[in-house]
């Protein structure tokens, strides 16, 4: 974790590993979660890295017995908030781990809607599990 002056930066130290989702995981938050829909806007230059800016809005149906969480594979991730708060931990090191995004449930609005948005920054990978990025030698 690095803190700036605008927010805390949090970083996945297991990016390079693979963590799949169980179809386990998929079905409990399947029961939890209604109308989830996703806004992302990307910055997509030249080179190894790319970043962008993602809303998360959903129905949160039930109080969950599990921990919620996001799933992305990516490097770094800062102005994380949920419900227009900043996400501050007391496990820092929790927050953004194998590829899992905490969404801590003391945050979340149970019955009604809840918002989720962040920034990211991530490498283009060459693997078939995100996005990629080339150049064709012949034309530029």
């Amino acid at each position: 974790m690095v803190e700036t002056s605008s927010s805390v930066v949090f970083d996945d130290p297991s990016y390079s590993q693979r963590f799949p989702i169980t179809l386990a995981t998929a079905e409990y938050r399947n029961t939890l979660l209604a109308d989830v829909a996703y806004t992302v806007d990307l910055v997509l230059p030249k080179g190894e890295w790319f970043a962008g800016r993602v809303l998360v809005t959903f129905n949160l149906i039930a109080k969950p017995s599990q921990e919620l969480f996001l799933d992305f594979r990516g490097v770094k991730i800062g102005e994380y908030c949920i419900n227009g708060e900043s996400v501050v931990h007391a496990e820092p090191a929790r927050v953004f781990k194998d590829h899992r995004v905490l969404l801590p449930t003391a945050m979340l609005n149970v019955g009604g809607t809840n918002t989720v948005s962040m920034v990211f920054l991530t490498k283009y990978r060459y693997d078939s599990s995100g996005l990629h990025s080339f150049t064709d030698g012949r034309d530029g």
